[in-house]
């Protein structure tokens, strides 16, 4: 299975005593060729750090992702795109004039 993996994934996965845990853990194993965006990563950090998790197992749980997964930074051009794309999908609902 390819994927990108979310930021709820990665937190069920890290926080063993989480309802979603192995759930999480069955979905990663099974993953092939997965992508970590660096927002995500970014959003992993800050959720550890909020639930009180060590900086020290922060960290040696984010190098083990960059060594197991592709990383891939969100570049300016990547949401300029994605928002390109949500204005089609706006407009065709109605939810946004042709001005923008």
């Amino acid at each position: 299975m390819e994927c990108v993996l979310d930021t709820n994934t990665l937190i069920y996965d890290t926080i063993q005593d989480s309802e979603h845990h192995k759930t999480a853990r069955a979905l990663i194993d099974s993953i092939e060729v997965c992508v970590i965006p660096s927002v995500v990563l970014e959003e992993f950090v800050a959720v550890l750090a909020k639930l009180g998790v060590d900086g020290q197992s922060i960290y040696e749980k984010v190098v083990d992702l960059l060594e197991s997964f592709e990383y891939a930074p969100v570049e300016k051009e990547d949401v300029l795109s994605a928002l390109e794309s949500l204005k089609s999908a706006f407009r065709s609902k109605g939810l946004m004039t042709n001005s923008c």
